[in-house]
C-alpha cells in the first residue's frame, strides 16, 4: 500500500481556462508537485505548466518488479509543459 502525508488536488474552470494543481507527499518518501493551465479551451487549447518530482525512491516500484529484478536510486525531475493539448511538445 502507498501512504500519503499530503494529498492535495485542485481544479478550476473559469473564463475559458482550466487550471489543475496537485501536491502528493508520499509518507517516508519524496513528493510530486505540479500545475497545468489550459487557456482558450474552445479553440487553441494552449498548454502550460510544471511538474516537479523530488526525491522519490525507486523502491516504490518494487512490487511491480519480477523476482530477480532490482530498482535502486532516487527520481528527481523538473519538467515544463508547453504547446497545445493536441501538440504538447510544440512550444
Amino acid at each position: 500500500p502507498l501512504e500519503f502525508d499530503t494529498l492535495t488536488l485542485n481544479a478550476a474552470l473559469k473564463n475559458g481556462k482550466a487550471d489543475l494543481n496537485w501536491l502528493f507527499k508520499i509518507a517516508n518518501n519524496g513528493q510530486l508537485k505540479g500545475n497545468v493551465h489550459i487557456a482558450d479551451l474552445e479553440k487553441r487549447r494552449q498548454l502550460s505548466g510544471n511538474v516537479e518530482i523530488n526525491a522519490i525512491t525507486l523502491a516504490l516500484i518494487k512490487p511491480l518488479l519480477g523476482e530477480k529484478e532490482v530498482a535502486n536510486g532516487n527520481l528527481n525531475a523538473n519538467l515544463r509543459l508547453g504547446g497545445t493539448v493536441i501538440y504538447p511538445f510544440q512550444a
